[in-house]
């Protein structure tokens, strides 16, 4: 018992010195956060433009059976048809969800581009590929001490040991409720 309060009061003797770190968590398209519409686009366009979005795991981003679909891993606004080069449009509104942010990826979102031009008629090809990995933006911040000048400093009551838990209730959809041995 000894040795694990010693091992405790060392991490908490660590994690008392660290002030911020913020930014691993700091969310955006190639990073998203669970919740958040991206919407990745391309400025490619013209009369007789096919857009076909998707997202795999695979490196071999042209694996079909690789396609994920949506709806586990992320959302599709229905606006921005997913995985339809015949009704695509240059731009998709995505939403990454727990899982996928829990999944940890990378995804790859996959543009495939044809367009009809010249003469004669040809059609050419061009596939563009965005690496994405899902963050999980929820941070707990451990501090110990008081701040004085900038600094975290020990104080009577950093010494102590923080109670244990000995309960906790879920209400569904707003928070979580814990109980101490104080």
């Amino acid at each position: 018992m000894k040795k694990q309060r010693l091992l405790l009061v060392l991490i908490l003797a660590f994690f008392a010195g660290i002030t911020r770190g913020y930014a691993q968590c700091t969310p955006g398209p190639n990073a998203p956060a669970a919740g958040v519409a991206y919407t990745y686009s391309t400025t490619e366009s013209g009369a007789g433009s096919q857009y076909d979005w998707y997202v795999t795991k695979n490196v071999n981003i042209l694996d079909v059976p690789s396609i994920l679909t949506a709806g586990t891993m992320f959302t599709v606004d229905g606006a921005t048809p997913y995985h339809n080069g015949a009704s695509g449009v240059n731009n998709i509104k995505i939403t990454w969800t727990s899982a996928g942010i829990a999944d940890g990826g990378p995804f790859y979102l996959v543009l495939r581009y044809k367009k009809s031009a010249g003469t004669p008629t040809c059609t050419v090809e061009n596939i563009r590929v965005t690496e994405i990995k899902p963050i999980n933006t929820f941070l707990l911040a451990i501090e110990g001490g008081m701040l004085n000048a900038g600094n975290y400093v020990a104080t009577a009551l950093s010494n102590a040991c923080a109670a244990d838990v000995i309960g906790a209730t879920v209400t569904p959809g707003k928070s979580v409720n814990h109980a101490y041995n104080i």
